[in-house]
């Protein structure tokens, strides 16, 4: 295409090799797969092969076309060694880039945890309340919540700030929630509830998963194993 360039490519070649000459220099992206993927897969992959399509047409594989297309030091070669070295270097790239993908193509993240939160869902009644006591700024209410309320269509709150702050409303609402026949769940530490003299009894769930790490400066290849604790207490009505 370079060798060709005409008003008809200029602007494909212009658009592709600047979005390739950006991210192949800097990608400018965290390390998760998704979000680098996304910054070759609109323009720079598409130029790539573009490109390696029209080089493969454009060089030929007829004596004729070889003769009038092929660049000065590849007509020099006795045909078809021309040809011939032209389509090993093809099948040398396929393979390069088939070699490379091991771990990607067959691996899959967090495998097994859909289950694990359907299981966490069903521990909890229809109605039920879920207070989620973790003031991080992306906490489990986040993290576990959003499933939990907009999946399983349970009644999910986050408490942004600390409880005892806001002790007043929060025992009030517990008590009507109680009062109307619901269950109250909260998950987190109980210091405050312990301080209110609620009762309430206590299980342990652990959510595990695997993930491939993220990295910057090689190929990612360890498998990172995370263990997730849920502290969940069922208050108990008077």
């Amino acid at each position: 295409m370079l060798w060709r360039v005409n008003r008809r490519s200029v602007m494909a070649l212009a658009l592709g090799m600047m979005f390739a000459g950006v991210y192949l220099w800097n990608i400018s992206a965290n390390p998760h797969h998704v979000y680098v993927m996304r910054r070759y897969v609109p323009a720079v992959m598409p130029f790539f092969i573009l490109g390696a399509a029209y080089l493969l047409g454009y060089l030929g594989f007829r004596r004729a076309d070889w003769d009038r297309s092929a660049p000065a030091f590849l007509r020099r070669l006795p045909h078809p060694v021309g040809p011939l070295l032209v389509a090993a270097v093809a099948l040398a790239w396929l393979a390069g880039l088939g070699w490379s993908a091991r771990g990607f193509v067959s691996r899959v993240d967090f495998h097994g945890l859909t289950k694990q939160v359907d299981e966490l869902a069903e521990r909890f009644p229809a109605g039920a309340v879920l207070l989620f006591n973790d003031q991080s700024p992306v906490g489990q209410g986040d993290i576990w919540g959003t499933p939990l309320k907009f999946v399983y269509d349970h009644n999910v709150f986050s408490l942004r700030r600390p409880p005892e702050t806001m002790s007043a409303v929060l025992v009030e609402s517990i008590e009507t929630w109680q009062n109307s026949g619901r269950l109250v769940v909260w998950i987190g530490p109980t210091d405050w509830l312990d301080e209110q003299g609620m009762s309430y009894q206590t299980e342990e769930v652990i959510l595990s998963s695997e993930r491939l790490e993220g990295s910057y400066t090689h190929k990612p290849y360890v498998v990172i194993i995370e263990t997730v604790p849920l502290n969940i207490n069922y208050l108990k009505t008077d």
